[in-house]
């Protein structure tokens, strides 16, 4: 049953971090995706952030900021592959380099521009974590869920946490019922306050 919410409470998706123990693929974007279904099934519009968001975000900021004086007409030439970043993945330094660079939080002001610009009330950004211990005589298994509520100032205004012990987020059943719990308390708590 779907609810009735005002036009006001248009919820924006930001990044949600995956704290891994063991690499278990798509848990990070499974939870996204229930997490978006289980609010749309109370009512809310919701505006979808990705990655490449952020990355575009920051070129409409540097597109709009002020252009600086040419010189001598021409350029430097530069390249992003000297970035200390990329030089710590080239060094091994990096042990995981199929993460992403563009992955990251939003900061207040840039969850205050994109408000403007999408019109939403609140942005959610948070991190879930899942371990597994894969020992079979003492397996120990939990997940945690931190989701960051900002309205459309870039404001905090509350934080959603979830923790479960014995069962982690690999099981489909309970990231539902997870998720489902997460709309509804959003809805009660913030919304309606």
């Amino acid at each position: 049953m779907k609810r009735e919410i005002s036009p006001v409470s248009k919820l924006a998706i930001g990044f949600v971090e995956y704290r891994k123990l063991y690499p278990t693929e798509y848990v990070d974007k499974n939870f996204r995706d229930m997490l978006q279904f289980e609010f749309l099934q109370e009512g809310y519009s919701i505006i979808e952030f990705e990655n490449t968001k952020t990355a575009s975000l920051k070129k409409r900021e540097s597109k709009l900021s002020p252009e600086k004086p040419k010189g001598s007409g021409e350029e430097p030439a530069y390249s992003d592959e000297l970035l200390p970043e990329l030089l710590k993945d080239a060094a091994g330094e990096n042990k995981r380099p199929e993460l992403k660079l563009t992955e990251k939080h939003l900061e207040p002001s840039e969850i205050q521009k994109i408000a403007k610009e999408f019109g939403f009330r609140y942005f959610l950004q948070g991190a879930i974590s899942v371990s597994d211990t894969l020992d079979y005589l003492d397996n120990e298994k939990n997940s945690l869920v931190f989701l960051h509520v900002y309205n459309d100032k870039g404001e905090k205004v509350g934080m959603i946490s979830f923790a479960i012990d014995e069962k982690n987020l690999y099981n489909t059943k309970l990231l539902k019922e997870v998720c489902k719990e997460i709309a509804t308390s959003f809805t009660q708590k913030i919304i309606n306050g």
